[in-house]
């Protein structure tokens, strides 16, 4: 995609991403508000800042991105300047994202945990904490992605508790995550596969609930031209 920029605009890009040695920008959409946007390193100059931003929004307006996103500087010089924007989508903010824990607790993890620890925890209280990233690739048919491959990786913050009879049981293992990271992981790919064709996610699983899943789409270049 290639935007164009009058003289005065692109020069402040330009002269904003060399003279304060830019290197990444993260924008975020803050409600009525609009965007707004973290420079690192920051720009300490107020005026400067402000019209970087309102310049930013423009192109970000006109390049059609509604979602929050990263920025990073590839190159830029007297007459383009070439960046690359990673979009940040929210599931919360694309529609309801509900898991019912009747899904969660699947019949293979009653079964595993009844057999590997004795415990029957549709009689017991249990905790679960679970944070997992994963990545979705799909090929087009039509007009409807299909899945050609999406493996799931966990950070290895996996916990599982059980309280039964005031007794405290870890029942946190690597079979037992394998068996419910797959069922989140396939929850996802069903829930986005229709939208996207290509992303990374992560989510955190919190006390029984399921917490904002952030897809994390593939990078877009943007050129910025100078007009003149």
């Amino acid at each position: 995609m290639e935007i164009s920029l009058t003289e005065e605009k692109y020069s402040l890009i330009k002269n904003s991403l060399l003279g304060f040695n830019l290197k990444t920008i993260h924008a975020h959409w803050a409600g009525i508000g609009g965007l707004e946007f973290e420079f690192e390193p920051e720009i300490i100059y107020l005026e400067i800042r402000n019209n970087l931003k309102q310049t930013l929004s423009e192109i970000i307006e006109v390049a059609g991105i509604n979602w929050n996103l990263n920025i990073e500087i590839v190159s830029s010089t007297d007459s383009e300047t070439l960046l690359k924007f990673t979009e940040i989508r929210n599931l919360s903010d694309i529609g309801d994202v509900t898991f019912d824990n009747s899904d969660f607790f699947s019949a293979d993890v009653y079964n595993y945990i009844l057999n590997n620890y004795d415990l029957k925890i549709d009689e017991c209280e249990c905790v679960i904490s679970h944070s997992q990233i994963g990545n979705f690739e799909g090929e087009k048919t039509s007009d409807e992605f299909y899945s050609t491959g999406g493996e799931f990786t966990s950070n290895g913050s996996f916990s599982f508790i059980v309280f039964n009879d005031d007794e405290e049981t870890d029942v946190s293992d690597d079979e037992l995550e394998g068996i419910i990271c797959r069922v989140v992981h396939n929850y996802i790919l069903n829930y986005c596969s229709m939208d996207l064709s290509c992303f990374d996610y992560n989510f955190d699983f919190i006390d029984g609930q399921l917490e904002d899943i952030s897809l994390t789409l593939s990078p877009t270049t943007i050129l910025i031209k100078n007009l003149n």
